[in-house]
C-alpha cells in the first residue's frame, strides 16, 4: 500500500494516467476497485469534446506491440499435416468422438506413442463433431499470461468470432488477473460458442507445465467450463487435475500406452503406406509389433527402413538387436547414408528447440545435410508453420541426437548455444536468444538481452517470464549489474514488492553504468527515477522529485521513456492539485508516437482522464473530495509477495517489515 491508499481515486483518472499504480496497488471505495470509474466523459451534465484542442491527439484504441507474444504463440497452434503412413487409428478416433460427456480427456504415455499424431489425425478427421483447439506448450508457458494467451489464440483459430474480444482485451492489460478475470471470460466466451458446436481445448506436451499456478488454473477451467466443452491434455505423466473426482463421476476419458500401442493391423497398414504399397503378411506384421513392443515410433521407423532393404527380416533383426537401446536404433536409422561430417552437423542441431535451414547451418556448419521432412534422413521433422520455414525435430529424435552430441562433442555445447543466440539476436528474436545465452553461460550477452527485452515482456503481462530469466542469472549476478538490477526493480514494482524495489534501485545506483542502458533509458539515474516516479511508493513529494529528474534526463521525444517520464510528472502534479501544471507534460506524453502501452493504455479512458483535468481547469467539475494522505509506511506492516530472487543480503529492518499479515497488492 503506497501513498495512493486512502485517496478518492474513482474520478481522478489515475489508473489510466499511471496504469501501473493500479497493477501494483489495491484500493477500494464503495465496492469499486481503483480505476473502475475514471474521469467520466460527461461531467456535471456537459459533454466534453473528444479532441482536446491543439497538441492533444484524438482518442484512439491502444494496442500492445504486435509480434512479441504472437511470434511465440504462432508455432504452438499450428497443427501439422499427418504423414500418409500415420493415417488410420479408427478405434482411437471413435473413442475421442464418442467422449462428448467427458469434461477431461487424458492422453498419457511416454514419448513416441503418437499422442501428438493422434491429435493431428483427429484435427483432420472429417467425422470430428466439435471444434478442436490445439496448443502445444513449452517451458515458457509456465508464465500464466503466455499460457492463456496461447489458449486464446488456439480457441480463436478453432472457433473464430467476436466472443473472444473481451478475453483479448483482458490479456492486453499490463497485469492481467487470470484467476478472477481471464478464466471467467474464457468460460463465458466458450458458453456462447458451445451453444452451436462443442469445443475441445487440447493442451499437448502438458508435462512441460510445472508452475502450480498453471495447474490450478487448468483445474479451475475443467470445473467451470460450460456443457459441451472439454479439456484434453496430452502428457508423459498424469497432470494434477483432480482426476479421481472426475473418474468417479464418469466425466473422464483416459487413453494410455495400452490403447496407443500398435496392433498387427495398425503395423500392416503403416508398413503398406511407408513401403509404397509393399504389404506385410500377418506373420511379419506380428513380428514387427513384437520387435518394437507395439511402440508406434519404433514400428514407424522400422516400416520406413523397409524401403531400403530387400526383405523385412533384415529390418526385424536390427530392431530386435537394438532392444533396450532404441536411442541407438533411432540414431542409426536417421544417420544412415550420411557422411561422418554430416552426422556430426545434424547432431549439433539438437540444441535448437525450433529451427530453420539458415539457423541450423549457422549453428551446425556447412556440412549439414538437407533438412526436409520429406527426405528419408529428415525423419520426423515437425513443421511449425504453413510456409515450411520453421520446424522442429520430433522429441524422440531430438533426444537421441542430444545423447550423441553429449557423447561425442560435449565441449561444443556452449559454443553452439552462443552461435544460436547470435543468429537469433540478429533476427530480432531476443527472447529466444536469451534462452540460448543463459544455457551457454554467456552472462554478458544474457544480461544485455534481458535488459533490452524485460519491458516488452512486462508490457504484455509476462513478469513471470522476466523473473525466470533473472532467476537463471542468479541473485549475485543480478546484484553485480546495474541494467539487470533495474530490470529486477521493475519486476518487483509491478509485483507490489516495495522493499525489493528499493534494494535493487540502491544497487543499480551504487554500481552505475556508462551511458544509456540497454533498455534505452538515458542513464541509471533516469532509470531509477522512472521507477520511483511511476509507482510513487514513497509518497507524493519523492514521486514528484523523481518525475522531474526523469523528465530532465529523458529529453529524446523518440524514446518511449520520454513519454513515460512526462506521464509520471503529469500524474504527480494532478495528485498535488496542480491541474494546470499537469496539462503540458501529459500533452507531450500522449503526443509521443514512441509511448509504451503503459502510457497509452486503454484510450479512450486516457482521453477521459485528460478531459477530467481539462474540465477542472475550466471550472466544469466540482472540487474533488477531501484527500487524506495515509502513513506511507503502511506497506511495511504488510506481507510482500514472494519472489524467487530474494533481495540479499537482507537487513534486519527489512526482514522485520515483511511479517506476513495480508498482501499489499492484488
Amino acid at each position: 500500500m503506497s501513498f495512493l491508499s486512502g485517496l478518492d481515486l474513482e474520478h481522478s483518472g489515475l489508473r489510466v494516467l499511471l496504469p501501473l499504480h493500479a497493477a501494483a496497488h489495491e484500493g477500494r471505495r464503495g465496492g469499486h476497485t481503483v480505476g473502475d470509474r475514471v474521469g467520466e466523459r460527461e461531467l456535471v451534465g456537459e459533454k466534453l469534446p473528444t479532441n482536446m484542442g491543439p497538441g492533444w491527439p484524438d482518442a484512439r484504441p491502444a494496442r500492445r506491440p504486435a509480434g512479441v507474444v504472437e511470434a511465440l504463440i504462432a508455432p504452438k497452434i499450428h497443427v501439422p499435416a499427418v504423414p500418409p503412413e500415420w493415417a488410420g487409428r479408427p478405434r482411437l478416433l471413435a473413442a475421442l468422438n464418442d467422449a462428448a460427456a467427458a469434461r477431461l480427456v487424458t492422453l498419457i504415455a511416454p514419448a513416441g506413442y503418437g499422442k501428438s499424431t493422434l491429435l493431428a489425425l483427429w484435427h483432420a478427421h472429417p467425422g470430428r463433431r466439435r471444434a478442436l483447439a490445439v496448443l502445444a506448450v513449452d517451458a515458457r508457458d509456465n508464465d500464466p499470461v503466455l499460457l492463456w494467451s496461447g489458449i486464446l489464440a488456439a480457441l480463436t483459430a478453432a472457433a473464430p468470432g467476436p466472443q473472444w474480444t473481451a478475453v483479448a482485451r483482458l490479456l492486453r492489460q499490463t497485469n492481467p488477473d487470470i484467476d478472477a478475470a481471464v478464466l471467467p471470460a474464457v468460460c463465458a466466451a466458450l458458453a456462447s460458442q458451445a451453444a452451436t458446436t462443442g469445443v475441445t481445448l487440447a493442451i499437448d506436451d502438458c508435462h512441460l507445465l510445472t508452475e502450480p499456478a498453471c495447474h490450478r488454473q487448468l483445474a479451475a477451467f475443467v470445473a467451470a467450463q460450460p456443457p459441451n466443452c472439454q479439456l484434453l491434455v496430452a502428457s508423459r505423466r498424469n497432470p494434477p487435475l483432480r482426476l479421481a473426482r472426475l473418474r468417479a463421476g464418469g466425466r473422464l476419458l483416459e487413453i494410455g500406452p495400452t490403447e496407443l500401442r500398435f496392433d498387427a493391423g495398425d503395423a500392416a497398414g503403416l508398413a503398406a503406406t511407408a513401403t509404397a504399397g509393399v504389404g506385410l503378411h500377418d506373420g511379419t506384421a506380428q513380428a514387427l509389433i513384437e520387435a518394437g513392443e507395439g511402440w508406434p515410433v519404433a514400428v514407424h521407423l522400422a516400416a520406413r527402413a523397409m524401403r531400403h532393404h530387400a526383405d523385412a527380416a533384415t529390418v526385424l533383426a536390427q530392431l530386435t538387436a537394438s532392444h533396450g537401446h532404441l536411442d541407438d536404433y533411432i540414431t542409426e536409422e536417421i544417420l544412415d547414408g550420411l557422411s561422418r561430417q554430416q552426422a556430426v552437423a545434424l547432431a549439433r542441431t539438437a540444441v535448437l528447440e525450433q529451427l530453420t535451414t539458415t539457423l541450423a547451418q549457422a549453428v551446425a556448419g556447412d556440412d549439414l545435410p538437407a533438412l526436409d521432412s520429406r527426405h528419408p534422413n529428415g525423419l520426423l521433422l515437425v513443421p511449425l508453420d504453413t510456409t515450411g520455414e520453421w520446424f522442429r525435430h520430433h522429441h524422440l529424435i531430438q533426444h537421441a541426437l542430444r545423447q550423441r552430441l553429449h557423447r561425442d562433442e560435449p565441449h561444443t555445447l556452449a559454443r553452439l548455444h552462443r552461435r544460436a543466440a547470435a543468429w537469433l539476436l540478429a533476427q530480432g528474436r531476443t527472447e529466444d536468444a536469451i534462452e540460448h545465452s543463459l544455457t551457454a553461460g554467456d552472462t554478458a550477452t544474457a544480461i544485455t538481452s534481458i535488459a533490452s527485452a524485460y519491458m516488452a515482456a512486462i508490457n504484455t503481462g509476462r513478469r513471470v517470464t522476466v523473473r525466470a530469466w533473472l532467476d537463471r542469472l542468479g541473485t549475485d549476478t543480478v546484484a553485480a549489474s546495474a541494467p539487470a538490477a533495474i530490470a529486477a526493480a521493475w519486476v518487483a514494482a509491478v509485483s507490489g514488492d516495495r522493499p525489493a524495489v528499493e534494494h535493487w534501485l540502491r544497487i543499480a545506483e551504487h554500481l552505475g553504468h556508462p551511458g544509456p542502458l540497454p533498455d534505452g533509458t538515458a542513464s541509471v539515474t533516469s532509470a531509477a527515477a522512472l521507477v520511483r516516479a511511476v509507482f510513487g511508493f514513497d509518497g507524493l513529494k519523492p514521486m514528484t522529485e523523481a518525475a522531474h529528474t526523469a523528465v530532465e534526463q529523458e529529453a529524446d521525444p523518440t524514446s518511449p521513456w520520454y513519454a513515460m517520464a512526462r506521464t509520471a510528472l503529469g500524474c504527480a502534479h494532478y495528485l498535488g492539485d496542480k491541474s494546470h501544471a499537469a496539462l503540458e507534460p501529459l500533452r507531450r506524453a500522449t503526443g509521443s508516437h514512441a509511448a509504451t502501452p503503459m502510457v497509452r493504455t486503454l484510450p479512450p479512458e486516457c482521453s477521459r482522464s485528460r478531459n477530467t483535468i481539462w474540465a477542472s481547469t475550466k471550472g466544469l467539475q466540482p472540487p474533488p473530495p477531501q484527500r487524506s494522505w495515509p502513513n506511507t509506511s503502511a506497506c511495511n506492516r504488510r506481507h510482500r509477495p514472494t519472489w524467487p530472487i530474494s533481495p540479499k543480503p537482507q537487513s534486519p529492518s527489512i526482514r522485520a517489515s515483511t511479517t506476513a499479515r495480508e498482501p499489499c497488492s492484488s
